[in-house]
């Protein structure tokens, strides 16, 4: 999959995600997404949810980009009043409409960027995550 595409699949979003140079993904691995902008890691283990799935491998010591396919759209939000990392659990924020939040207790999607409040910032939208 070459830079800034997206590959067409069957109700689902494919995004092209930098991989942690620092450990190897086989292609369909679960991932998740840590601390930095569309920066793609292994699944630290089975209590954590899934993120999104590889579509192709990675060797460790690599830098590339890869093709991850994820649960649900792609959408900018305003961070609302904490700073948000990548990766974050969040959920619209009810006492300020139109902001997103951390909230790992009833999230309906997570971060695909960092932001501060106030910052637009990238999520994947999946709805609740139970």
């Amino acid at each position: 999959m070459s830079k800034n595409t997206v590959e067409r699949t069957e109700g689902c979003h494919v995004v092209t995600c930098k991989a942690d140079a620092t450990v190897a993904l086989a292609k369909g691995e679960a991932i998740v997404f840590r601390t930095s902008d569309y920066l793609v890691t292994t699944l630290p283990d089975q209590n954590t949810f899934a993120q999104g799935v590889t579509l192709e491998a990675h060797a460790s010591g690599v830098y590339e980009c890869i093709a991850v396919i994820l649960p649900g759209p792609v959408l900018r939000v305003t961070a609302g009043e904490d700073d948000i990392v990548a990766g974050e659990l969040i959920a619209g924020d009810a006492a300020t409409p139109g902001e997103w939040i951390v909230d790992a207790d009833d999230p309906a999607g997570f971060a695909l960027t960092n932001g501060d409040d106030g910052d637009e910032i990238d999520i994947c939208f999946v709805g609740e995550q139970y």
